[in-house]
């Protein structure tokens, strides 16, 4: 199983990134989180997302589902897809919902992270292939979240009721905050995740992270520690995992990932990580984007 696999959990939980930047619009009056009013944040200015990517539009809230809509279906036409007549209402609709559902646990609006998150989850991709976008980070958004909510450091955080609002939001306060980094339902820095060395537990028995393996190793999902990455043509398996160009056969040996067209019997074989009827396929990402989460989550397409 790739490594894409074993950060699920903390997907659905959260992801993180910096706080709201100036501009997020008010908190509507009435409008709660738990048993606690919500209440109008300023955060500090993120410098890294703004020097990254200065021209930049800040998009309104009220703007936020009309503006994510249109670009996803006009990229859709523009890389030929199969475009659904009611694209632009469907999406509408779905990213309504999860700014509906985002203000429940996490209100505060990111205006700029908003407008970095569209330029590079549509209009940077344009009609890339999904291998040309394997593990992309986005250079404009660097991780931030457009909803963000108020749990400080150490209290208790839960999981969103679907995928397409925790890709959108996160619970948590502050900057580079995460639900359950350290394998406990709790709000923690990311940076609190230790490193171990290979051979030593990295993985929870149900799937949650519990540390960071050292530079040139990986856990496995497998045996759920840190193992060496190898490369082509060396043995791989629950001791020992392929790097990111290769994929571990069933003799156990490192291979190098197949391109669009190449017989395959696995995902895993794929340097898109898609085998469909015998055939590798590296779709068009665009034609893929089915629902709001697949913008921000690789393993959903």
């Amino acid at each position: 199983m790739r490594r894409l696999v074993i950060v699920f959990a903390a997907l659905v939980c959260a992801c993180n990134g910096p706080p709201a930047l100036p501009g997020a619009s008010a908190t509507e009056p009435g409008v709660t989180t738990g048993t606690t009013e919500a209440v109008v944040t300023t955060a500090p200015i993120d410098v890294a997302v703004l020097d990254a990517c200065p021209d930049l539009v800040p998009i309104a809230e009220d703007e936020f589902a009309a503006r994510f809509a249109a670009a996803v279906c006009g990229e859709k036409a523009a890389c030929g897809c199969d475009l659904d007549p009611r694209c632009v209402t469907r999406f509408s609709a779905l990213f309504e919902a999860v700014r509906s559902a985002a203000r429940g646990g996490a209100p505060h609006y990111d205006p700029v992270c908003a407008a970095a998150v569209l330029h590079d989850k549509v209009a940077a991709r344009g009609c890339a292939t999904r291998s040309e976008y394997h593990d992309d980070q986005g250079a404009c958004s660097r991780g931030c979240e457009v909803f963000r909510g108020d749990v400080p450091p150490g209290g208790l955080c839960g999981e969103f009721a679907s995928l397409d609002v925790a890709a959108f939001a996160d619970v948590c306060a502050g900057v580079d905050m995460a639900c359950g980094v350290l394998g406990t339902a709790s709000c923690e820095q990311r940076g609190a995740i230790p490193t171990v060395g290979r051979g030593e537990v990295c993985l929870s028995a149900d799937g949650k992270t519990l540390f960071a393996c050292e530079a040139g190793s990986w856990c496995s999902a497998a045996s759920r520690v840190c193992v060496p990455e190898v490369g082509f043509g060396q043995k791989c398996g629950r001791f020992a995992e392929c790097s990111p160009d290769a994929w571990c056969s069933q003799d156990g040996e490192c291979l190098p990932l197949k391109a669009h067209g190449a017989a395959c019997q696995r995902d895993r074989e794929c340097a898109a990580l898609t085998c469909e009827q015998g055939r590798c396929n590296d779709f068009v990402i665009a034609c893929r984007v089915d629902s709001p989460a697949d913008l921000l989550f690789p393993f959903t397409l």
